[in-house]
């Protein structure tokens, strides 16, 4: 098992070079993974300015006699680098700085990420001997570099072991690709000289490792870092996937997994889910998430569908180099292993925890149909085509054990699943059978293995069954990650002059070791006599029933795989979502994350403790002579917070009864590296701005999040303008912040910029395609910025929209990057693209109610039981010009389905936040009578009727006439009740259709809702003014009038209710005696107070044209 990069450098070395006795020596020990041989090496030692002969003498003289600054370290380093990258007259100087460098990065790696424990200390290697055999200084120096680590204000994690390693491997990768040329997207075979190429191609790739590395020290995304590492990925793509790029097939599946890991850690989940379904398809890896009968509980007696992912490695057939199957004799060989290494690699795995739960299986019990592969019978909905035929035959209780790649394309799938939404129940269904397919077919690489066991932990943490199992796992393998990585770095170089100084600073050198002993400084291998650690699991007897270095970091980079430090806080995290905030307090403790808690404390109401840790972290106790007192005797970092706290993590009492006050004193001098974080947290519990415009100062403008909690601040105050132009700092440095983006538009969108609002919304869709609210938003300010262009003739520039928005925010409006490709796209990108190009192209009205349709349509598609937005889609859906007839059916029937009847009452209580007979009581008021009257009245004039049928064929064919007949009869007139003008479009439409009878049911029922409705005693006692009688007139001269002329129409024959008469059925015999009936009554109901008034006299006249028939 060899690093896909290292295989790359390997294969690609040019003969002359390979032969170099130097080179291929230093080659070797980094396939071998012996990193302590090439760090020692001569040429390591002059790169970093080690050797009595380094190039400069300035260099030589300042490591023997001072301790240098970390920055001045770090930049003479970059000096030689650049010197030995740029070396014409040594041609191997090049190759072997890129080897230091990569030996230095994997040492980092096998110190904090995958294990085992270091045979050797990375300090005296690489740091000047001032430095490193002095802990204090080693401890002051450390610091320093973490602070140079820091970007965009944010900070990396204070006591980051071997940090050293990684700061030199940066920096040598840094100056190594300063000399290389632009990348122009050309292959290796155009690269240059003869193995330049793959020289170039290992390098950028070594260096997106670091920049990603670098990424995942901080305590959030840094925007700069994230910028580098997508113009890293710009330049790579080419060298790597492009067709005569010369890499091979395992090694391109890697860099796409790699890449997907990248796009997951920073939220772009459809990016990541492209590049895993490519890495799949490079592979002819083959799986299929289904549905199979099985039982998954020890009392279950039928079998139901379970899910199940099916998955087999390609196997390479005779003949085909193409694909890796799952041998590995070419990395063996490149490796230089025997056999039996190889074996103890593959067969070695972390320990894994039984379920025991009384009710649920320890893994799901298939049915014995199943036993002889998966038929198409027994999956629900599932077809033979939906399942590959090499996997239809695999028994899914005994699947084959996949290749290390296979089962990381798996392990991606299911992140990129989990992180688009991981607390959803569906979610964890789904992703919950990938970590499974892993774990029970067994990997063949540990660090597989143990991100398999991390993933099912994570989806387990949420179901009561499977929580204990979860939290049980999860310490189990923080356990072993603290174990396998600690003990290096908890054995420092210490002197006879400065043991004792060791010893006062070993826990704050190596925060997460739990047990060690100090070992001889003069073996290279001493801290492997580090004294077991007390761990959850046993911890492995012999070297067999481990992994290798090199075997654990051949597929790391491709999981993404957390630090141990990182690991330690999810763990921390767990138990504060189950209630151990003790634990979790121990813990944050330990690893010194005071941030954490000091949140925790917040959380549990305890603001008072929470203000006092980050108040002594950020300001010097006592008063101002008191600080200067302890300004002169105190170095720096040295802040004891954890003076407070006793072993199991909580606050000792009589020690915050003795504490010093902390909010008397100044700043210190230098403040933490994540100063700016902490006096976030402390805004946070002080609700205090200022605290938010000092992060932003201490970072130098560089601090997101500061201006981020600022502009939430404002915005609750309602200060949107405030609020405005924080959300536009924040976005100037982070331009990729989707609910950054959201908020600024709400602000504009308060404020009346209409303009900018729709460009903020029209970037959070680009970022987020799947974002409904901000769809909906982006609807509603497009339609504003139309019917404020109406209002103003049409005439208006937008530049003057924006000078008055700026005006009032007092910030500039944060333009937009053409061609930005950080967003991730969806089938309704050119929406977004063509709505955030408002400002700088002038659109018509109509062009912008189109544009506001199509986002609200977006909006309703992708949340389909929000009412409001589907009352937004019927608005705007019947102002477009035209009308969006198809649209407005669309929305008014979903409105039904969600407010308007019986049927829909449990979807429409959840749109409302009440119970479904809210929704029902709701009734025909979800129905716009105004629109569905322009609706009828659309479709009867415009619709071409035909010879013969008239409506009643145009609604039998498919169209807009059967959708509106649909709407009209299924969702209208059922939840019709007391709404005349609605009963008066469902007759219009039945007459068009040729439905007489129930036309004429339709007129009576509005005449009835009209008379007899709410309010009808205060017209007939005159209390509701003359508007009620006059509308009472109208409905009964509408009604004599329907009488007359649908009354003696003969009944279609659907719709015949004979009375036993013979010849035709017509549908009122006696209308006139109905008509006048109707006319009666509301002349004798209203004679005492309307008599004589306009409507009197109307009703009259109706009543005399009424007479001479019966």
């Amino acid at each position: 098992m060899t690093d896909p990069l290292h295989t790359l450098y390997a294969s690609t070395l040019p003969p002359a070079l390979a032969s170099s006795p130097t080179l291929s020596a230093q080659l070797a020990a980094l396939l071998n993974g012996d990193y302590h041989a090439l760090l020692s090496s001569p040429f390591a030692r002059q790169l970093l300015g080690l050797s009595a002969d380094t190039d400069t003498s300035t260099d030589s003289d300042n490591v023997k006699t001072t301790a240098p600054s970390p920055s001045a370290w770090l930049a003479s380093l970059r000096t030689r680098a650049r010197a030995r990258a740029a070396s014409t007259t040594t041609p191997t100087d090049p190759h072997s700085a890129l080897l230091v460098a990569l030996a230095a990065h994997a040492t980092f790696l096998q110190s904090n990420l995958t294990g085992p424990v270091l045979p050797f200390r990375p300090g005296p290697l690489l740091l000047p001997p001032r430095v490193a055999q002095d802990a204090r200084r080693l401890a002051a120096f450390r610091r320093g570099l973490v602070r140079e680590l820091c970007a965009d204000g944010v900070s990396a994690y204070a006591l980051t072991p071997d940090v050293e390693a990684f700061c030199a491997a940066e920096a040598v990768l840094g100056s190594v690709c300063e000399g290389l040329p632009a990348p122009e997207g050309g292959t290796e075979a155009e690269a240059g000289d003869e193995g330049r190429g793959g020289f170039e191609t290992a390098a950028r790739w070594a260096r997106l490792r670091a920049l990603f590395t670098h990424q995942k020290l901080l305590a959030e995304a840094a925007p700069g870092l994230q910028r580098d590492i997508y113009a890293a990925l710009d330049g790579l793509d080419p060298r790597v996937l492009e067709p005569g790029s010369g890499v091979e097939t395992d090694g391109r599946v890697a860099y796409l997994l790699e890449r997907a890991a990248i796009h997951t850690f920073h939220g772009l989940d459809a990016r990541a889910r492209e590049d895993v379904d490519a890495a799949a398809k490079l592979r002819r890896f083959e799986f299929v998430l289904t549905g199979l009968l099985g039982k998954r509980t020890r009392f279950q007696e039928k079998e139901t569908s379970q899910l199940v992912v099916l998955a087999r490695s390609y196997e390479k057939e005779e003949g085909d180099d193409e694909v890796d199957g799952g041998g590995n004799e070419a990395e063996r060989a490149a490796n230089g292993d025997e056999k039996g290494k190889d074996e103890r690699a593959e067969t070695a795995r972390p320990g894994t925890f039984d379920l025991n739960d009384d009710t649920l299986l320890e893994s799901i019990s298939f049915t014995s149909q199943n036993a002889g592969g998966a038929s198409s019978s027994d999956l629900p909905g599932a077809s033979s085509s939906t399942i590959p035929p090499a996997l239809a035959s695999l028994d899914p209780a005994a699947q084959p054990r996949l290749h290390p790649l296979d089962a990381a394309i798996l392990l991606a799938h299911a992140s990129a699943i989990t992180n688009t939404n991981p607390t959803h129940g569906l979610t964890r269904e789904q992703t919950a059978p990938f970590a499974t397919r892993v774990i029970e077919g067994g990997s063949a690489n540990w660090q597989v293995y143990t991100q398999a066991l991390l993933v099912r932990s994570r989806v387990e943490g949420y179901s009561a069954r499977t929580a204990e199992r979860g939290l049980l796992q999860l310490q189990a393998l923080v356990d072993q990650v603290v174990t396998d990585t600690a003990s290096a770095a908890s054995t420092e170089p210490t002197d006879a002059n400065t043991t004792s100084e060791a010893d006062a600073t070993k826990a704050e050198a190596s925060p997460l070791a739990i047990t060690t002993i100090n070992a001889d400084a003069s073996s290279p291998d001493s801290s492997s006599t580090a004294a077991a650690a007390t761990t959850f699991l046993p911890r492995p007897k012999s070297a067999t029933e481990s992994a290798p270095a090199q075997a654990r970091l051949a597929y790391a980079p491709a999981l993404a795989s957390p630090l141990r430090w990182t690991l330690e806080a999810e763990l921390a995290a767990r138990w504060v979502a189950l209630g151990g905030l003790r634990s979790a307090l121990a813990i944050y403790a330990r690893l010194r994350l005071w941030g954490e808690c000091a949140l925790c404390w917040a959380a549990t109401g305890r603001e008072d403790r929470a203000r006092r840790v980050v108040r002594r972290l950020l300001f010097v106790p006592g008063g101002p002579e008191e600080a200067k007192s302890r300004a002169n005797t105190a170095e720096e970092g040295d802040v004891d917070v954890g003076a407070d706290f006793n072993v199991d993590g909580d606050v000792d009492a009589e020690a915050e009864a003795e504490a010093e006050p902390l909010a008397d004193g100044p700043e210190r001098d230098p403040l933490p590296p994540d100063a700016p974080r902490l006096f976030c947290i402390l805004g946070d519990l002080d609700r205090a701005p200022a605290m938010y415009e000092r992060a932003w100062a201490v970072s130098g403008g560089r601090y997101a999040r500061a201006q981020r909690s600022l502009g939430r601040l404002r915005f609750a105050e309602r200060d949107f303008a405030a609020a405005a132009a924080a959300y536009a700092k924040s976005l100037a440095v982070n331009q990729t912040n989707g609910a950054a983006w959201f908020a600024l538009g709400c602000a504009l969108l308060e404020m009346g910029a209409w303009g900018r609002a729709a460009e903020a919304f029209g970037r959070c869709v680009q970022l987020d395609d799947g974002d409904a609210e901000a769809w909906s938003n982006l609807g509603t300010a497009l339609l504003r910025m139309g019917m404020e262009d109406e209002g103003a003739g049409g005439d208006d520039d937008d530049g003057d929209e924006k000078e008055r928005a700026e005006a009032a925010s007092g910030a500039p409006a944060v333009r937009l990057a053409d061609g930005s490709d950080e967003g991730q796209g969806g089938e309704n990108e050119d929406v977004a693209e063509d709505n955030t190009t408002t400002m700088k192209k002038k659109k018509t009205p109509a062009a912008l109610r189109a544009d506001a349709l199509r986002a609200l349509l977006r909006a309703a598609h992708l949340k389909h039981d929000d009412a409001r937005i589907w009352d937004n889609v019927l608005t705007v859906a019947a102002s477009t010009t035209p009308p969006s007839y198809a649209a407005v059916v669309r929305a008014q029937t979903r409105l039904i389905e969600l407010r308007g009847g019986a049927s829909s009452s449990a979807a429409a209580g959840r749109v409302n936040g009440g119970s479904g007979g809210a929704a029902m009581a709701a009734g025909e008021a979800v129905v716009d009578a105004d629109i569905l009257d322009r609706l009828v009245r659309h479709v009867i004039t415009e619709t071409a009727e035909p010879d013969s049928g008239g409506g009643r064929a145009a609604v039998a064919r498919p169209g807009l006439p059967r959708l509106v007949d649909e709407l009209v009869e299924r969702g209208v007139a059922p939840v019709v009740t007391g709404s005349r003008r609605l009963w008066r479009a469902v007759a219009r439409l039945r007459v068009w259709k040729g439905e007489p009878a129930a036309a004429l049911a339709a007129e009576e029922k509005g005449w009835r809702a009209a008379v007899y409705g709410a309010g009808g005693a205060k017209w007939e006692a005159g209390l509701a003014g003359e508007g009620a009688w006059d509308e009472v007139v109208e409905a009964t001269v509408e009604l004599a009038e329907a009488y007359e002329s649908l009354g003696g129409r003969t009944r279609e024959g659907g719709e015949a209710e004979g009375e036993g008469a013979a010849g035709p059925l017509l549908v009122a015999p006696d209308w006139r005696f109905k008509a006048r009936s109707a006319v009666r009554g509301v002349m004798g109901r209203g004679k005492e107070c309307w008599e004589g008034s306009a409507g009197w006299e109307r009703l009259r006249e109706c009543l005399d044209g009424l007479k001479g028939g019966r």
